[in-house]
């Protein structure tokens, strides 16, 4: 199966899946084809301002709570995001009736959150909710895009403001105790992760290192 983002259309629709048809019936131009695409795509996000060097997001909340108490979440979200210098591209609502799922969201859903962060082409997604390591590790096999959630952005806002020695440490601290248990069966790098926001210690600028290594920082 064949599958590619849609620039803005009438119908609202953010993907089309091909028919499908065997690899080597396929009579398409596809460089021409991903070239045109990208230029469609390019120019539909011109419209969304990020300011050069600043990370771009989509805020996503999914709870048990009312959609209203939810966008009141992602309105603070959003404030904390922008004292990290990023840009919110858009927001997502899901009202859930159990928090415990695999994804937080139902595997459909989380799909739907994934495709749109792709069409915006926003950075990363920022959940309001916390994530559990086994639902990072979940989200993390389904896609590359870089995820984090609120705990991670309000660290990333203290090392960010953190000038004493003392202070630097003890936030870097904070942040390691978050991210080994979200290391584990992630691999030996933060790939997923990434730079930047959600991973970055006082005073630098990216945070890289294995399990081995938060632990010996931490101890």
């Amino acid at each position: 199966y064949l599958a590619n983002l849609l620039p803005p259309n009438a119908a609202g629709q953010l993907f089309k899946v091909w028919q499908s048809i065997p690899f080597h019936g396929i009579r398409v131009a596809f460089d021409e084809f991903i070239q045109d695409l990208e230029t469609e795509l390019q120019q539909a996000r011109a419209q969304y301002s990020v300011a050069q060097g600043k990370e771009s997001a989509i805020l996503v909340s999914a709870s048990v709570k009312s959609r209203a108490e939810q966008e009141e979440r992602l309105t603070e979200l959003a404030e904390l995001a922008a004292s990290s210098d990023v840009t919110v591209l858009d927001r997502m609502v899901q009202r859930t009736s159990d928090g415990h799922q695999r994804y937080l969201l139902g595997s459909g859903k989380m799909k739907d959150v994934l495709i749109r962060t792709l069409h915006r082409g926003a950075d990363m997604v920022i959940f309001d909710q916390t994530l559990s390591p086994a639902q990072l590790r979940a989200i993390s096999e389904m896609t590359d895009i870089k995820v984090i959630d609120r705990t991670q952005l309000i660290l990333d806002i203290f090392a960010r403001r953190a000038h004493s020695r003392e202070g630097k440490i003890q936030v870097e601290l904070a942040q390691l105790r978050y991210l080994l248990p979200r290391l584990l069966g992630r691999g030996t790098q933060l790939s997923r992760l990434g730079g930047g926001i959600g991973t970055r210690g006082p005073g630098e600028s990216k945070l890289e290192t294995d399990r081995r290594r938060v632990r010996e920082r931490i101890t």
